[in-house]
């Protein structure tokens, strides 16, 4: 998959699609590269790594305190 591809691809997809691929063995740094993707771009869709594993951020407000 390129970056074209991957870019049309829904956040849901584009989740799927990452885990899909560290699953079948690649390392992350790798798929990243490959993908023309960097931290910051990651971070802006709500995607992080953990433990060589995408996780994905809370919805906003999740943590919110109620008053």
């Amino acid at each position: 998959m390129n970056k074209k591809e991957f870019a049309k691809l829904d956040l849901d997809a584009q989740f799927k699609q990452l885990n899909a691929e560290l699953e079948a063995g690649k390392n992350i740094n790798d798929l990243m590269k490959e993908l023309d993707l960097t931290k910051e771009a990651m971070l802006k869709n709500g995607f992080y790594v953990v433990s060589g594993k995408i996780m994905r951020k809370p919805v906003r407000g999740y943590n919110a305190n109620k008053d």
